[in-house]
């Protein structure tokens, strides 16, 4: 039944116990791989990317009722990493409970979040050794970070249940920071909304969303760490799950969710998005750390709880085109570096395929805060923050090299051109 597909726990047989954490698993009964080193570097354009995976080995993962899917069932967590010169599972961690959102990779692909029934872990990907407790008695742990570059845990402290009516009503929504780059958590957790928002936060800090079994947005204070509720812009009862909300600080409404039949994944501010040709349903879509990319198990009709019938699928926003991963699935997310090779930009392609701008950091420029725009024309190209504020101004024919003042802020920021009748934009990390 798709009412009870929010959070579609699943069991799972743990891995052999001669397996060891940071072993390659041999698990016979794991997906097996499809997608070749090729298809991998054309799909990422040469950039690093990975892959995290919770998989059942049992022959079905459909939960016996609505307490076995907010409590979870056990769970192996995998990593496949796509700059390795052969693909195959690493071993993460025996420990996790499947959710959707679970496990989670950090922006930068160095740690993960996952849940041991109520327990959030956050774990270096690289040495299961380093890892830390952020919460207990809570739920749904996703990572966010803050336009100012901030590293953040958020987290609900209710579990989902398939009764509710929105789901948020009764728990609460937290915030914890990390020290950026590590395992280490700063200060204690802050109560960012007295309600329980489950599927992530906006990359402008300005909102959030929830679903299962309907669906609501809420804005948000965008600087706030506590108390940030302003108002509710949706509230819809419609039947709705897994939620996820992407990374592109230029989508403030950039959430998808699945409904009815599961024959599409919808948008809050796009059209929805259609599946993989052969495949009738989908499950546990997630958008990846990086906004061009989202992915999901893609299966057809009976197919949901049966890992055996699921297939792990990339979907690449700017192109439209789906890539296969693998033939049986569990619970997935994806990382994909956030940066060109020539410097720390966004290598997001959805605008620039359409308008051909091209924004890039100049390489050998000291934190990679001077950058070239490039689209046909006379052109006027702006850097503003996410409030708004105009940074740095160029203007050129074909070209022009915004550079950006001595004291800015490292942090998320975008870069506005106008040029051939039209306003580009195109996301942008200085570090």
């Amino acid at each position: 039944m798709k009412s009870t597909c929010r959070f579609c726990l699943k069991h799972v047989l743990l891995c052999a116990s001669a397996c060891l954490l940071g072993s390659v698993s041999v698990n016979a009964q794991l997906p097996a791989i499809k997608i070749t080193t090729i298809q991998a570097q054309t799909l990422f354009g040469g950039d690093s990317a990975k892959l995290i995976m919770c998989y059942p080995t049992g022959s079905s993962d459909k939960p016996a009722d609505d307490q076995g899917l907010a409590t979870g069932l056990s769970a192996t967590t995998y990593l496949l990493d796509f700059s390795a010169a052969t693909y195959s599972w690493k071993l993460l961690t025996t420990k996790s409970k499947l959710w959707v959102g679970d496990p989670s990779i950090s922006w930068d692909g160095t740690r993960f979040a996952y849940n041991n029934n109520g327990a959030i872990i956050v774990q270096d990907l690289s040495d299961s050794s380093v890892h830390v407790q952020v919460a207990t008695g809570s739920y749904d742990q996703r990572w966010w970070v803050s336009p100012a570059g901030d590293e953040y845990i958020i987290y609900v402290t209710s579990n989902w249940a398939n009764g509710d009516t929105l789901g948020f009503d009764d728990g609460r929504t937290y915030l914890q920071k990390l020290v950026k780059g590590t395992c280490q958590l700063v200060g204690t957790a802050t109560k960012l909304l007295d309600i329980a928002m489950r599927n992530g936060r906006s990359a402008n800090g300005k909102y959030m969303f929830t679903c299962q079994p309907g669906r609501a947005q809420a804005e948000l204070v965008p600087t706030a760490s506590t108390n940030a509720f302003v108002k509710f812009i949706l509230e819809d009862n419609t039947q709705s799950c897994n939620g996820s909300y992407n990374t592109d600080i230029n989508r403030p409404n950039g959430y998808s969710y699945l409904a009815g039949a599961h024959n599409q994944i919808l948008q809050g501010d796009a059209n929805p998005i259609q599946l993989p040709a052969g495949y009738t349903e989908n499950t546990y879509c997630e958008w990846s750390t990086h906004p061009d990319y989202l992915v999901t198990n893609a299966h057809n009709q009976g197919g949901e709880y049966q890992p055996a019938n699921r297939d792990i699928c990339i979907y690449q926003a700017s192109k439209n085109q789906w890539t296969k991963v693998s033939t049986k699935a569990g619970t997935s997310h994806l990382w994909v570096k956030r940066s060109a090779s020539t410097g720390a930009i966004e290598s997001k392609r959805l605008q620039p395929l359409q308008d051909r701008l091209l924004v890039r950091a100049i390489p050998g420029i000291s934190k990679m805060r001077q950058f070239e725009v490039s689209l046909p024309g006379l052109i006027r190209a702006t850097l503003i923050d996410v409030n708004g504020r105009r940074i740095a101004e160029s203007t050129g024919t074909n070209s022009a090299h915004i550079r950006c003042p001595a004291n800015i802020s490292a942090g998320a920021y975008i870069v506005k051109v106008k040029g051939n009748n039209r306003i580009s934009t195109q996301s942008v990390m200085i570090e």
